[in-house]
């Protein structure tokens, strides 16, 4: 496997400047780190990606869900539109127990 950062000097320089901003709220906010916005197919409109997962078989699986059929998750991605507009763009698994207020989402449609 090639470990390089496969990362571009601007991507590198916005990394850092982005670690300053994760440090800055060390302690305040649960943990974040940087994901890759790709896509390897198309999601409908009425669909959202949905993690599920196996702790036992230590598998993860995220496959598009209806958002109707989901009722309480958590979110783990988001995307910043060109508005600035903060999306929710991947879940994980149903719930179980209450999870803290904070954590705690509702699907918009």
């Amino acid at each position: 496997m090639n470990s390089t950062l496969q990362l571009s000097k601007n991507e590198r320089d916005m990394m850092k400047e982005i670690s300053q901003v994760f440090s800055k709220y060390s302690g305040k906010t649960r943990q974040f780190g940087l994901q890759l916005i790709h896509s390897h197919f198309d999601i409908d409109k009425d669909e959202i990606l949905y993690e599920v997962h196996d702790k036992q078989s230590r598998t993860l699986i995220t496959r598009p869900t209806k958002k109707e059929t989901i009722k309480e998750a958590l979110a783990t991605a988001w995307e910043i539109d060109e508005m600035g507009k903060v999306l929710v763009t991947s879940l994980c698994c149903t719930i179980i127990g209450p999870p803290p207020p904070s954590r705690k989402v509702s699907v918009l449609k």
